[in-house]
C-alpha cells in the first residue's frame, strides 16, 4: 500500500505538474526544461503501483479477503485516472502480461474512465462484504486501519471528483451524479491523507523528499496572482494568510517566480524567489482525497444546477475549511481565528449567493490544491479554462508519452511530445483547455 501511494503521488508527477498548472514555475538551471523530463518517471511510476494493485486484488480474490480486494480495486482506480488524466490513452487491458504481449495496446482515454467508475463499484461492493475479521485488514491499513467505511467514502469521494471532471460532456447529468457520490462520502473532519510518513529520504512524504533532494521549483507568479484575486486592490499576497505558512520570504517579503522565464535559483528557501515553505518536511500528510474538495465539487454542482444559495453554503464551508486544513503539513503553523476571519471579511471571498461564480469556486480550489495536489490543480487548470495561462510555451494540454515507450511499443500513439502538447488538437476528451 505504502509503495502504491508513493509510486502514484512521487515528486515527478507532482512538479511536472505543478510546473503546467503554473502552480511552480520552473527554477533549474535554464528556464525552461521539457515535460518528458517529469512524464517519464510519472509513467514508470505510475505502472508499477498499478502492477501491485493488480496483483493484490488476485491474491485477495484467492483467499476471500474482501477488504484488501476493495482497496486494490480503489487503487488501480486511483492508478488509472491518474494516468488517463496525464496522458489520455494509455495501455490497461492488455498491460499486466508482458510473457503474452510485449506491446499492449493503448485503450481510449473515455472508455478507461468508464473502467474507472466500474472498478470504483467493484471496490464499494467488496468493502460491504467485508464484515468479518477474517475478510478485511487491520494494522496493516496504513491508511485507515481497516476501516471499511472510510474506504468506502474515499471510493465514493474519487466517484465524485470523476463525475465533476465530466462535467463538460453533461452540467447537469455529471453535477448531479457528482452531488449524490458527494452525499455518501466523507463528513467534516474526515479525510484520505497519508499520515505514515517518517523524516528521512526512505519513507518520507515522496513530494518533500524530491523538493528537498532538487529543489528546482518556486513559486509561481500565477498562483500568487491568483490569492491576490480575492484580495482588496492593489494589496499585497500577504492578505492571505496561507502566505505565511507557505512561502518562503526573500527580503522580508513573498517574491513569486515568472512561468517558462524564472532565472536559476535551486536553494530550498529561495535567494532570488519564494519556495513552498511546506515541502521541506518529510513526514507532512500526503492528501489524496478530501472533505475540502467535496464540498468545492457540490458547490460547483450545485451551482450548475441552478441552486445558488446551496452552493453558496458549500462554497462558504469549503472555504473556511480549506483555511482549517492550510497548516496540514505542520500542526505549529496553523492559522489564528483572526487572521482566517480578516481574510474572510473581504467581499471578494465570500461574494453571496447572488454574485457567486464557477470561477470564485475554482480559483479557491485552484489555491487549496497547492497543498500537495498538483495534479488535481493541473486537472482542474484544463478542466475549466478560468486559470491565466502566463508561460510563454503557452499550454500543455497534456503530458508527452515517455520515448522509451513510443520506440518500443508499435501500438503507441505517435507524434505526441514535448512540442505538439502544446497544441489544442491534443486536448482531453473532457477538457476546456
Amino acid at each position: 500500500m505504502h509503495s502504491v501511494f508513493g509510486n502514484n503521488n512521487n515528486s515527478a508527477v507532482a512538479f511536472g505538474a505543478g510546473v503546467v498548472a503554473e502552480q511552480f514555475a520552473f527554477t533549474g538551471t535554464g528556464s525552461i526544461i521539457g515535460l518528458n523530463f517529469y512524464a517519464t518517471p510519472s509513467w514508470e511510476n505510475a505502472y508499477v503501483a498499478l502492477r501491485t494493485s493488480t496483483e493484490l486484488e488476485q491474491r485477495a480474490i484467492a483467499s476471500g479477503q474482501w477488504g484488501y480486494a476493495g482497496i486494490a480495486n480503489f487503487l488501480s482506480a486511483l492508478c488509472v485516472m491518474n494516468l488517463a488524466d496525464l496522458f489520455g490513452d494509455v495501455p490497461f487491458n492488455e498491460a499486466f502480461d508482458p510473457t503474452q504481449n510485449i506491446q499492449p495496446a493503448f485503450d481510449n482515454d473515455e472508455d478507461l474512465y468508464k473502467r474507472v467508475e466500474v472498478l470504483l463499484d467493484s471496490a464499494i461492493s467488496r468493502f460491504d462484504r467485508a464484515t468479518s475479521a477474517v475478510t478485511r485488514p487491520s494494522k496493516d491499513d496504513l491508511v485507515f486501519n481497516g476501516n471499511m467505511t472510510l474506504w468506502k467514502k474515499s471510493a465514493w469521494a474519487l466517484k465524485a471528483r470523476l463525475f465533476m471532471r465530466l462535467s463538460n460532456t453533461d452540467k447537469q447529468g455529471f453535477a448531479t451524479k457528482a452531488l449524490a457520490a458527494v452525499q455518501n462520502s466523507f463528513g467534516a473532519g474526515e479525510a484520505m491523507n497519508l499520515t505514515f510518513f517518517t523524516d528521512d529520504n526512505f519513507n518520507g512524504n515522496p513530494v518533500s523528499i524530491g523538493y528537498i533532494l532538487q529543489s528546482a521549483v518556486g513559486v509561481s507568479e500565477n498562483l500568487v496572482n491568483t490569492m491576490k484575486y480575492f484580495l482588496n486592490p492593489g494589496e499585497e499576497v500577504n492578505g492571505d494568510p496561507r502566505s505565511r505558512i507557505w512561502f518562503t520570504l526573500i527580503g522580508g517579503k513573498v517574491v513569486p517566480a515568472p512561468c517558462g522565464k524564472a532565472v536559476t535559483d535551486i536553494s530550498i528557501n529561495g535567494t532570488t524567489y519564494s519556495k513552498p515553505a511546506f515541502m521541506r518536511e518529510r513526514r507532512a500528510p500526503l492528501p489524496v482525497l478530501t472533505f475540502v474538495e467535496l464540498k468545492f465539487i457540490a458547490a460547483e454542482a450545485h451551482l450548475l444546477l441552478g441552486n445558488n444559495e446551496k452552493a453558496n453554503e458549500e462554497y462558504e464551508l469549503a472555504v473556511r475549511s480549506a483555511l482549517s486544513q492550510a497548516s496540514l503539513f505542520s500542526p505549529t503553523a496553523v492559522l489564528s481565528q483572526t487572521e482566517i476571519n480578516d481574510y474572510l471579511s473581504r467581499s471578494k471571498v465570500f461574494p453571496g449567493a447572488s454574485s457567486l461564480t464557477v470561477k470564485d469556486i475554482v480559483l479557491q480550489k485552484y489555491i487549496f490544491y497547492f497543498q500537495f495536489q498538483h495534479v488535481e490543480a493541473y486537472n482542474e487548470f484544463r478542466r475549466t479554462g478560468l486559470l491565466a495561462v502566463t508561460d510563454p510555451l503557452g499550454h500543455a494540454f497534456r503530458f508527452p508519452y515517455p520515448q522509451n515507450e513510443v520506440s518500443r511499443n508499435a501500438n503507441a500513439p505517435q507524434g505526441i511530445n514535448d512540442q505538439t502538447i502544446y497544441s489544442s488538437v491534443n486536448r482531453l476528451f473532457w477538457a476546456e483547455l
